[in-house]
């Protein structure tokens, strides 16, 4: 099945292979949720959707998700990022780059590649593929999804699309799904290194350090 709409997460080893899971939305404050929205580039979708029942189709699904799913990280494995080549193909969904060329930090730049061919995931007409994903959680609750920047690559292959995020010092990880706007892909869970002074402490307290920052 190559997309899907929210219902159940369901568990898998780490893998770079397709697969199509559904998100849930933590109880989140409203400091801690425009802290998240502030960490991502790219124009909210809350404009950019068009104006028939998609947005309500979309805000729907996640209301029912959050009644119904655990929003415990847990159930997320983490994701492990393919080769280029795999990923160009079509034969991974999702690739990710840092800056200085090492694995994800705290505090850093991160930039995440999407390939809707991998699960087969229609990119919309009018804005293309929306990214929502959330720090230490499940899903961003209260904010719309991003559009991602369109990656042309030529007559004969698909497009790809781009997100450019910056990860806050407090995030330990990120949890992120894409859409169309009635369908979705995701989740998928990158983890972060973190600074010394904050490894191996419990995610609801490195929240509460950055809803009091």
């Amino acid at each position: 099945m190559a997309t899907s709409t929210i219902g159940s997460i369901f568990t898998s080893s780490p893998q770079y292979l397709p697969s199509t899971r559904s998100v849930a939305c933590s109880s989140a404050s409203p400091s801690v949720s425009s802290s998240l929205a502030s960490s991502f580039t790219g124009t909210s979708l809350q404009r950019s959707f068009p104006k028939k029942k998609k947005v309500v189709k979309i805000s729907g699904k996640v209301t029912a998700a959050a009644a119904v799913v655990t929003s415990s990280t847990e159930e997320i494995k983490e994701y492990v990022r393919p080769s280029w080549a795999m990923f160009e193909l079509g034969r991974a969904p999702v690739y990710w780059k840092t800056m200085n060329g090492l694995p994800p930090m705290s505090g850093e730049k991160l930039k995440v590649f999407y390939n809707p061919t991998a699960n087969k995931l229609v990119p919309n007409e009018e804005f293309g593929i929306g990214f929502n994903g959330g720090f230490n959680q499940p899903f961003m609750c209260g904010g719309e999804p991003r559009e991602m920047l369109k990656k042309t690559r030529g007559q004969n292959d698909a497009p790809f699309y781009t997100i450019q995020i910056c990860i806050p010092k407090h995030a330990v990880n990120l949890i992120f799904s894409f859409t169309n706007g009635v369908d979705w892909d995701g989740p998928y869970r990158l983890q972060f290194q973190v600074p010394k002074g904050w490894r191996n402490k419990p995610i609801d307290f490195l929240t509460r350090d950055w809803q009091r920052s």
